[in-house]
């Protein structure tokens, strides 16, 4: 991170003694200037030319201002200052918004519901998530574009209700969600749009198992089993299509060992294993590949040992517990960027 500078420290504290900005004489070339040492990732200077031209506009041009303050708010992002970028982006949009209603960009409601979130404001990310829902679906309904989005914000606003204890909303939500996946997977000759309904499917899942429905959660993890398999037929056994199948075994699994149907949970984790065992002959023995397997061991290894088979159990820990140390091992010829997916194990 750089070194902040005498307005970095006013941001949270701000002394009387820090003067304020200095307007520019020419805001606009200072606005596309403050655009491009962002785009070179000179931030602070950026910050500098940005907050000089906002003070400018301040006063001839306030709409001009809110797209300097967004601009604000994803330089406070990148630097790592997150209130103050929460701070920016929520003016920009209440400015815009008493100045121009429904000509707020989709992409400012994200940066807030993003921000608010990385600040653990769980009310305020799930207030802006509902915004960003509605501009989604408003500029879907107007174009017959931007499902991908609609999805992206109906999947992050229904984990904004799950953290903030909203069973019954999140539900919803994610009920939502699986029929707009449903929708997309059906409109693109694109395996990856799969990834968004069985995604959505984990999610809706999820929200049974948080409200105890575990028959509910079942059916969820089920059906996405059942569209990871699809997805698999028809784009072949990619690394992809093996994670997203073996996450929704994994899950399936979980939520039969809840409900004490331990011999139906052993056969989801074994199916997990092979899924994860395809996965690491297709992508090397990388850490994040060896860990990935291990876990579905482990959870393979607490079933067996639920349903009276220690031998079992114990085989599986041991090759577990193995994949760990072999992952610990450095190894440079597997970078922690490579590989699995970024979606939860």
């Amino acid at each position: 991170m750089e070194r902040p500078s005498l307005l970095d420290a006013a941001w949270d504290n701000p002394p009387t003694s820090v003067p304020e900005p200095r307007p520019s004489a020419d805001p606009a070339r200072s606005f596309a200037a403050a655009q491009s040492l962002f785009a070179e990732g000179r931030f602070e200077d950026a910050w500098e030319e940005a907050e000089g031209a906002r003070a400018a506009f301040a006063s001839v041009d306030p709409l001009a201002e809110t797209d300097v303050l967004y601009l604000l708010a994803l330089i406070a992002q990148e630097r790592g200052f997150l209130r103050v970028g929460e701070e920016r982006v929520a003016r920009a949009i209440a400015e815009r918004t008493d100045l121009a209603e429904g000509t707020v960009p989709l992409s400012w409601y994200e940066l807030h519901a993003s921000l608010a979130s990385a600040n653990g404001e769980h009310a305020t990310a799930t207030g802006a998530w509902d915004a960003a829902v509605k501009v989604a679906r408003s500029v879907r309904d107007q174009t017959g574009e931007g499902t991908e989005r609609l999805c992206i914000a109906l999947r992050a606003l229904g984990d904004a209700l799950l953290a903030v204890g909203n069973h019954a909303r999140a539900l919803q939500v994610f009920r939502d969600l699986v029929s707009e996946a449903r929708a997309l997977s059906a409109a693109l000759d694109d395996p990856h749009a799969f990834r968004h309904l069985t995604s959505a499917l984990h999610r809706m899942g999820d929200a049974h198992n948080a409200a105890n429905d575990v028959a509910g959660a079942i059916s969820a993890y089920r059906d996405a089993v059942v569209e990871a398999k699809r997805a698999a037929a028809k784009a072949g056994e990619t690394a992809d299509t093996l994670w997203d199948l073996s996450v929704g075994l994994n899950r399936l699994g979980a939520a039969q060992l809840d409900a004490d149907q331990a011999q139906a949970a052993i056969a989801s984790f074994e199916k997990s294993v092979e899924a994860r065992r395809a996965f690491v002959e297709q992508t090397g023995r990388s850490p994040q590949a060896l860990v990935g397997l291990a876990s579905s061991l482990s959870k393979l290894s607490a079933a067996l040992e639920q349903d009276g088979d220690a031998a079992g159990a114990q085989a599986a820990s041991d090759e577990a517990a193995e994949l760990d140390r072999e992952a610990a091992a450095p190894d440079d010829s597997y970078p922690l960027t490579m590989v699995p997916p970024p979606i939860a194990r």
